[in-house]
This record gives structure tokens, C-alpha cells and sequence, in this order.
């Protein structure tokens, strides 16, 4: 079960997966140096916008509860997938604001596509290590996590300062984070494989195929017939056990 890849492919996955961590709160620091101009840039100010890092927080600390479900039942790769693409074009559209409204709205979809891997990467690493092996890896991707605060407002604050001269200082992070946002696509589209022992779509594949489900229909009843709408918040119900509320 944990043989199928060499070490060498474990250690890079877990490297794609620490990188694409790192996106969500180095987006969320990033913000922060920054605020006095963009106040100036969009006409607002600073209780508003930082209205707006809230927002982002906690978008990412609530969408990651789609994002997880889904892991399990279609797998880690396509979850990846989708997921980057939708961080890298919030990423674009920050860098294009030029309203309020635009920052606000690209900043959620921002946050909706980097939550993902804060829910579905530590899967990712269960996928590829035993239990006894998994604490190393797990380090690695929480340093992904716990650095992007650190380094991050140090970086937008060098960029505001030293590109500003040239044009909205700010804009020149989010075009950073635009950049790390295409690494990381291109990052798992070629060297991500799936990781998913076994998926929840694949078992409910063959119950229906026992149950003679599976036949006919053209590729639209196809993918209809894979295609599962779950509860996003059916995980929380689990607190309803006094020794998992404990924890």
C-alpha cells in the first residue's frame, strides 16, 4: 500500500504539497504591509480593508470543509487541480483590482482556491507513509504553513517600498503570489500523481455496477452518474461525541 512510489517521489510530492501550503497565509500576511496604499490606491480605508484580510481568513478557514469531502470521494489529484487554478486567478484578479468591490471578491475566490491543500494535504502525506513514518513529512508541511506568515510581510513590505516608485507597490506581491500560484499548478499537473489508496468514487462504482446500474448511457449520463453532492458541514457533526469535542 505505501510502496507504490519511491522515496525520491514521496519526498517530492510532500514538496509540492509543503509548497501549496505555503500559499494561503503568505497571501494573508502579504496583505498587511501593504494596507496604507492600497487605502490610497482604491479610495477606502484602513477598517475596511482590513475587513477585507478578515474576510479572507475566514473564507479559507471554512471552504477547506467542501474541499475535504470531495478528497476523499474523487481523490487528492483532481482536488489540486481545481483548486490551484481558482487560487492563481484570485491572485490575477487582486493584482487587477481596481475597486473595492474587485479586491473583495478576488480575495475571496484567492482564499477559496488555496484553502484546499490546509485540508487535503495532511490526506496526502496519510497516502504515502505509514503511521509510524508520517511525522517527518508532516513537518515539512506544516514549515510550508508556518513560514509563509513570517516571511511574507517582509517580502510585500521590500516590494512596496522599492517598487512604488514605479507604480502601486502592492500590486507587484500580488503578482508574485500570481507567479508561486502557476509553479504550483504546473507542479501537480506534471509531477502530482494520485495518491488516494482508494477512492470513495470507485466503491460506489462497483456497488452500482452489482446493482446493474452502470449500464448505457452516453458520456453525459456517465459523468452524472459519478457526479455526488455532499454535505459540507456533515464533519462537524463528529463534535457531537464528547471524546472528539474534547480534543
Amino acid at each position: 500500500m505505501y510502496n507504490r512510489f519511491s522515496e525520491r517521489r514521496k519526498s517530492l510530492i510532500v514538496a509540492i504539497v509543503a509548497f501549496a501550503a505555503l500559499l494561503a497565509p503568505f497571501s494573508s500576511s502579504a496583505f498587511l504591509p501593504s494596507i496604507p496604499q492600497i487605502c490610497d490606491d482604491l479610495h477606502t480605508t484602513p477598517t475596511i480593508l482590513n475587513a477585507t484580510v478578515a474576510i479572507y481568513i475566514f473564507v479559507i478557514g471554512v471552504v477547506p470543509l467542501l474541499w475535504a469531502p470531495y478528497a476523499g470521494l474523487y481523490g487528492r489529484r483532481p482536488i489540486y487541480l481545481v483548486s490551484l487554478p481558482i487560487y492563481t486567478l484570485g491572485s490575477l484578479g487582486v493584482a487587477l483590482s481596481n475597486s473595492l468591490a474587485a479586491l473583495i471578491i478576488t480575495r475571496i475566490i484567492q482564499g477559496a482556491g488555496s484553502s484546499a491543500v490546509l485540508s487535503v494535504g495532511a490526506g496526502t502525506i496519510g497516502d504515502l507513509y505509514p503511521r509510524h513514518r508520517r511525522g517527518a513529512a508532516m513537518g515539512y508541511f506544516y514549515s510550508g504553513i508556518l513560514i509563509g506568515p513570517a516571511l511574507a510581510p517582509a517580502i510585500a513590505g521590500v516590494l512596496s517600498e522599492y517598487v512604488r516608485p514605479l507604480g502601486s507597490g502592492w500590486r507587484a506581491m500580488q503578482w508574485l503570489l500570481f507567479a508561486m500560484g502557476v509553479v504550483a499548478c504546473v507542479l501537480c499537473a506534471v509531477c502530482f500523481p494520485e495518491t488516494s489508496h482508494k477512492r470513495g468514487i470507485e466503491v460506489l462504482r462497483e456497488e452500482r455496477r452489482e446493482r446493474g446500474e452502470m449500464e448505457g448511457g452516453g458520456w453525459v449520463r456517465r459523468v452524472w452518474r459519478d457526479t455526488v453532492f455532499l454535505n459540507p458541514v456533515g464533519s462537524v457533526l463528529l463534535l457531537r461525541q464528547p471524546h472528539i469535542l474534547a480534543v
